[in-house]
């Protein structure tokens, strides 16, 4: 997790996007980062944005994208797969407060690995699972990767 930016501390994910936005492309800016509780001071080289990153972010929204338990999540690029370090999984972009996945403090940029043993490739198949849980009357339990943490949540679906 990115604390500090440029020698600015991140407390807030917009504000922080659009400093990043704001700085040049080419230039050297120092970030601190958490690693195992850790303080770690890093260089980093600002490069141009993605343009699979922005296509996938650009979608309009469609009715009803929020899943079940609160969660909005989106299909992964496998550029960000290959840096989260997963093969699989969806992008959560947003945590409906008081939700149960709010209460299970899911938050926006976590991954979904799998969703009760099964593996998750995008949001149709996401969607897919968390319905066949609810169908079943189950809580669904999702395998959420946080930077290099990963871990079991159960998610419930009486929403």
């Amino acid at each position: 997790m990115i604390v500090e930016f440029d020698g600015q501390p991140v407390a807030d994910l917009q504000k922080f996007r659009l400093r990043v936005a704001d700085t040049e492309v080419g230039r050297s800016v120092p970030i601190v980062v958490m690693r195992d509780g850790k303080r770690v001071a890093l260089n980093v080289k600002l490069g141009p944005r993605d343009t699979e990153v922005i296509a996938s972010q650009a979608r309009p929204a469609e009715p009803g994208r929020e899943a079940l338990g609160g969660l909005t999540v989106r299909d992964m690029t496998s550029s960000e797969r290959q840096a989260a370090g997963v093969d699989q999984g969806v992008m959560i972009t947003d945590v409906r407060e008081g939700s149960p996945a709010d209460e299970e403090n899911l938050a926006a940029e976590m991954v979904i690995e799998e969703v009760g043993g099964k593996p998750v490739t995008n949001v149709a198949t996401f969607t897919r699972l968390l319905q066949e849980a609810k169908a079943r009357g189950k809580h669904a339990v999702l395998l959420v990767r946080n930077g290099d943490d990963t871990q079991f949540v159960p998610l419930r679906l009486d929403n």
